[in-house]
C-alpha cells in the first residue's frame, strides 16, 4: 500500500470519526449546561395516532448500523462530495446543540407493563436514555443525511438509495412508536438535515472543514510513519541478536501473549457491558425468548456482516487496494464485535 492510498484511507475515515466524537459531546455535553430554562412538552393529539408498539426497538437500535454503513459510503465518495455532507452534518450537530440548550423539550412516555423481549428491550432505553435532547431528533436528522448523502450517487446501486429511504422512514415511525419523540422532533430533525445540506453545497464553507481533516490526515500520516520506523528498527534490532534456536520460543511467547490478550479484551467486553446490571432479570428475559427467533436473528447478523464486508471490498478497490473478500469479512466482523 503506497503512502498515497493510506493517506486517502484516513481522510475517508476521519469525517465520521469526528461527527461520532462531536454527536457525544453535543448529546451528552448540552444537559450538562444549566441554563434554568423550563423543559417544553411538543406532544399533541396528532402523535397519538402512531400505537405505541415495542417491537419498533429493532428499528430504533438497529440503525445505528444504517448509520455506519452509510456514512463509510458516503465518506468514500468524491472529496467535494464528501466534504460538502460532513461540513452540513457539523452545522445539523451545532444547531441540535443550541436547541438542546436554549429550547429544552420533553415528552411522556407510557408505562410499561409487559415482561416479553420487546418491551424489556424498551425499558432498557428509558433507563439509558432520559426524556432530553428531542428537538429537533438526532435519529431522525442522522437517518435522512443517510438518504442525502447518496441521493446522487451514481456507483451506489439505486435499489439500495431506495432501501436507504425506506429504513430512514421506518426509523421516523420507530422514535413516534416508541415515544422517543414527537411529531415535531421528526419533521425539524429532517428540516435541519436538509436545510444545512443545501448551505453546505451552496457555500463554500466546506473547504475549511476539508482543510482541517487533510491537515489532520496528514499529521496522524506522520506520527504513523514515525512509529512505523521505530517498530522496524527495532524488529530487525532484535531479530539480528535473536539466536536462530530461539525462534521458535519467541512464537509461542507471541502466540500465547495473542491469546491472553484476546481474552482479556473478550472478558473486558463483557464487563463493560454487564457491569452493574441484574444478570438474573437477563437470564429471564433471555429464557423467555422463542429459540425459533435466533435461527433468523444470526443468519440476519450474518447477511449484515457480509453486506458490509463487501461495501469494505469495493470501497478498498476502489482505492486501489487488492483485498480478499474474506480479509473483508474479517474486518467486519471484528467492527460488529466492537460495536455489539
Amino acid at each position: 500500500m503506497c503512502k498515497k492510498e493510506k493517506k486517502e484511507i484516513l481522510r475517508i475515515l476521519l469525517p465520521p470519526i469526528f461527527t461520532f466524537l462531536l454527536n457525544s459531546v453535543v448529546y451528552w455535553g448540552a444537559p450538562l449546561i444549566k441554563t434554568g430554562i423550563a423543559a417544553r412538552n411538543l406532544s399533541s393529539s396528532v402523535d397519538r395516532i402512531v400505537p405505541f408498539m415495542p417491537q419498533f426497538i429493532i428499528i430504533y437500535f438497529g440503525c445505528y448500523i444504517f448509520w455506519v454503513v452509510n456514512y463509510l459510503l458516503i465518506a468514500a465518495q468524491k472529496e467535494e462530495h464528501r466534504y460538502q455532507f460532513f461540513t452540513a452534518d457539523f452545522y445539523a450537530r451545532l444547531i441540535c446543540f443550541v436547541c438542546f440548550v436554549f429550547f429544552p423539550t420533553t415528552n411522556t412516555r407510557p408505562e410499561l407493563t409487559g415482561s416479553d423481549i420487546f418491551t424489556g428491550a424498551v425499558r432498557f432505553l428509558y433507563q439509558i436514555d432520559k426524556p432530553v435532547n428531542l428537538f429537533p431528533s438526532i435519529h431522525c436528522m442522522a437517518s435522512w443525511f443517510c438518504c442525502i448523502g447518496l441521493r446522487k450517487c451514481e456507483n451506489v446501486p439505486k435499489w439500495y438509495r431506495n432501501l436507504s429511504e425506506i429504513i430512514a422512514i421506518l426509523v421516523f415511525i420507530s422514535t413516534l412508536a416508541l415515544r422517543q419523540h414527537v411529531l415535531v422532533d421528526v419533521f425539524s430533525g429532517i428540516l435541519v438535515a436538509e436545510v444545512t445540506w443545501q448551505i453546505s453545497r451552496r457555500t463554500n464553507g466546506y473547504r475549511i472543514y476539508q482543510r482541517i481533516i487533510e491537515n489532520m490526515s496528514d499529521w496522524l500520516q506522520h506520527i504513523i510513519n514515525r512509529l512505523k520506523h521505530v517498530w522496524k528498527d527495532s524488529f530487525f534490532r532484535a531479530k539480528r541478536k535473536q539466536p536462530t534456536g530461539e525462534g521458535r520460543m519467541a512464537d509461542k511467547k507471541k502466540m500465547i501473549f495473542n491469546i491472553v490478550f484476546l481474552i482479556l479484551v473478550f472478558a473486558g467486553t463483557l464487563y463493560g457491558v454487564f457491569h452493574g446490571e441484574d444478570l438474573g432479570k437477563i437470564v429471564h428475559i433471555v429464557k423467555t425468548v422463542n429459540p425459533l427467533w435466533l435461527i433468523p436473528g444470526v443468519i440476519c447478523v450474518v447477511i449484515f456482516i457480509w453486506g458490509e464486508s463487501i461495501i469494505i471490498f469495493y470501497m478498498m478497490h476502489t482505492l486501489g487496494i487488492k483485498l480478499k473478500k474474506w480479509t473483508c469479512f474479517l474486518f467486519s466482523s471484528v467492527g460488529f464485535f466492537f460495536s455489539c
